[in-house]
């Protein structure tokens, strides 16, 4: 689809970039995207359905990719294939695309659409970008979202920070004998760091939506920490002895900081000559989202759908971050969260758990709200 300079990519996730608007249209555009997409809605959740019902694994979505490609050509969209779902992000894609090419004479610059596979594990934008991706397009901004536990119809998203940033942190002794001391010891200095007691509500998952502690109050004991996971690794390779565990925090400066304090720690104790190094092992990207893009497509959304639609965000979420991150740090972009629950019908979208369901009317309201987003950034005609 042909559009000037504008990118829209959805996978897992979706993504956008877009350029440009005239004063004056955009209400008959909106009014477009909004009766467009009830038309579409029945044959989209027969997509999301049928999607849900033949999962596949991650990497191996072989005969999703085939359905998403034979949906996007039946549009006269160019589709590129093997550059490298959930079933609700992925119809949200569909459908919006299948908007936008209905209103593309009123549209210019480009949108690309990703559908991009092996989220959660980061591998899967990792190997789009490493297959080319970015060597086939230019975008100038990029957006996604993931449905959460919100009521259907509500959507989210703040600036700067979303998730938390996650290293693992390793050890290394030489020549331990006593393998129980020096563990506790290590778990002991590592855990002193941080501010979070192991019986707080903060390590329960459920406690990021409660009204109180929350992500989405002011006051929310999710704003500034850092936590050390409660599992140690303790790993003994002879009578070398690793120890790694995972930190869980939202000041970049101060996570980076740990390795030598904890080193400086150990060599002022009994231990220090069977001390051989430590180190960050693992650091996974973290979302971080552009201040100034995330203000203007909300307020995009909200200027059309009304402002109680949006659920301001205070907190930083300290799990289940996301690789949308690598696109991130290629491009300046916005990730949101997309409410997918109904609790009068007791349904809750909780990512990630085994009683998980979604209201299928959040896929009007992803498609609706990304479409009016992109209609805002494009240049009209």
């Amino acid at each position: 689809m042909k559009l000037k300079n504008c990118l829209f990519i959805m996978g897992l996730l979706p993504f956008i970039l877009s350029h440009g608007q005239l004063p004056g249209i955009e209400q008959s555009i909106h009014d477009l995207v909004k009766k467009q997409t009830e038309a579409i809605f029945d044959s989209l959740v027969i997509i999301r359905r049928d999607i849900h019902m033949n999962p596949e694994l991650p990497g191996q979505e072989k005969m999703t990719s085939e359905k998403i490609a034979a949906y996007l050509e039946s549009l006269g969209l160019e589709v590129r294939k093997k550059i490298g779902g959930h079933d609700v992000h992925t119809v949200i894609g569909l459908g919006i695309a299948s908007v936008l090419a209905r209103n593309r004479e009123r549209l210019t610059g480009t949108v690309y659409f990703i559908f991009q596979p092996s989220e959660e594990n980061y591998g899967g934008a990792k190997a789009m970008i490493d297959d080319g991706l970015f060597s086939i397009i230019s975008p100038d901004e990029i957006y996604g979202l993931h449905v959460n536990p919100m009521p259907a119809g509500m959507i989210s998203a703040k600036p700067d920070l979303v998730y938390a940033y996650l290293k693992i942190i390793r050890v290394s002794y030489k020549n331990q004998d006593d393998t129980q001391a020096v563990a506790d010891f290590t778990r002991k200095t590592i855990s002193r760091l941080q501010a979070v007691r192991s019986d707080s509500t903060f390590w329960d998952s459920r406690s990021l939506g409660d009204p109180v502690a929350g992500i989405a109050n002011p006051n929310t004991i999710y704003r500034d920490y850092l936590a050390v996971d409660k599992n140690f690794d303790v790993e003994l390779r002879g009578k070398n002895l690793d120890i790694s565990v995972l930190l869980i925090g939202t000041n970049k400066e101060q996570l980076d900081s740990i390795p030598s304090f904890v080193e400086k720690q150990i060599l002022r104790s009994q231990y220090a000559s069977s001390l051989k190094s430590v180190s960050y092992v693992t650091e996974y990207p973290t979302v971080i989202n552009d201040g100034d893009l995330t203000a203007k497509s909300l307020n995009s959304i909200m200027s059309v759908y009304g402002q109680n639609i949006a659920v301001p965000l205070h907190g930083v979420i300290p799990v289940m971050n996301d690789d949308f991150a690598y696109f991130q740090q290629k491009i300046p972009g916005v990730y949101y969260f997309l409410g997918g629950s109904n609790y009068q019908k007791g349904i809750v979208s909780m990512p990630h758990s085994p009683d998980f369901n979604v209201d299928e009317e959040c896929i009007i309201s992803g498609v609706r709200y990304f479409s009016s987003i992109i209609a805002n950034r494009l240049t009209f005609k």
